[in-house]
């Protein structure tokens, strides 16, 4: 592994915030090679600062099985959060591969009507 590598992701680890409001100003495609790097729950850590409008984009460009371990590793609001801009066929790849009782959980919150 490079040092520049192990920096960045030092920096990533320590700094989550400053490195999200970094890593949100790239193009979707370099972010998404670094996440490569990273594992789900380093990952995830940064993607709990991005906004979500980003973090949703993000997603898609991750392989579903690292998207998934992703999700996997968050709160289940901030998973809840982050599915639910997909549509609901494009939400079942994802949480296929999560663990059942998550899914169970994700699927109310993300059923859930308010009123």
């Amino acid at each position: 592994m490079s040092n520049d590598l192990v920096l960045s992701q030092l920096f990533c680890e320590k700094h989550p915030s400053d490195a999200a409001s970094i890593l949100v100003r790239l193009p979707y495609e370099y972010v998404a090679g670094f996440f490569g790097s990273l594992t789900p729950a380093q990952g995830m850590n940064l993607i709990q600062h991005m906004p979500t409008a980003y973090a949703t984009q993000l997603l898609g460009y991750f392989e579903t099985d690292f998207s998934a371990r992703l999700l996997s590793q968050a709160d289940f609001a901030t998973a809840a959060r982050l599915l639910r801009p997909f549509k609901p066929q494009q939400r079942e790849p994802f949480m296929m591969r999560m663990d059942a009782a998550q899914t169970a959980q994700l699927s109310r919150m993300l059923n859930y009507t308010p009123g």
